[in-house]
């Protein structure tokens, strides 16, 4: 009897009203949006040291009556700028579709039944199968089952870790062997 079978007949999970009123209390299981306002970006482009150089060059060309110089610096300062902040955000789109299209899913024990939903869904006390080659999707601990876990991008670890009923692990980390039901532990769970 596998782990799928025998957690349904002893466990529950949440209901799918219990489930959505925590989502709608506490937030999607999601990196909050830190990115900046893009105006404020490219005035960054303009606040560190080589444009603190570029800047202090123009004032001195032009308290020494250099305009056409002055000037030069200047285009020289906005195209890198310009250069700069078109790159990242095209680095920042290409990063965006990447997150789309590997965005996790979750099978959760919602209503008494295994359900799969997006792992921005899961809430607090969600009851969550971990199968073989799956990922973590949330910050959980174990309730029941074994699974070995590589989370050497997370805790640098190089060999993966056995991890039983009462251990925790994090969003992120691989299922290299076993089965295992665990229950998510935080308020906003993290998916990065």
């Amino acid at each position: 009897m596998s782990i799928h079978e025998t957690t349904a007949t002893t466990m529950t999970g949440l209901t799918g009203l219990a489930a959505k009123s925590l989502l709608e209390k506490e937030g999607p299981n999601a990196m909050p949006d830190i990115s900046a306002h893009p105006f404020r970006n490219a005035l960054n482009k303009f606040w560190a040291p080589v444009p603190w150089l570029l800047e202090a060059s123009i004032i001195l060309e032009l308290v020494l009556h250099k305009g056409f110089e002055a000037g030069v610096i200047g285009g020289l300062l906005v195209f890198n700028a310009a250069l700069a902040y078109f790159q990242e955000e095209h680095a920042q789109t290409t990063l965006a579709a990447l997150k789309s299209r590997l965005a996790l899913n979750a099978s959760v024990l919602r209503d008494g039944a295994w359900k799969t939903v997006s792992a921005t869904e899961l809430v607090r006390g969600d009851l969550v199968k971990l199968s073989l080659g799956g990922v973590v999707a949330a910050d959980v601990h174990l309730v029941e089952g074994n699974v070995l876990l590589d989370q050497s991008m997370l805790t640098g670890e190089s060999l993966p870790v056995e991890a039983g009923p009462g251990a925790k692990t994090y969003a992120g980390a691989l299922i290299k062997r076993g089965e295992a039901v665990a229950e998510g532990v935080s308020g906003v769970l993290v998916v990065e």
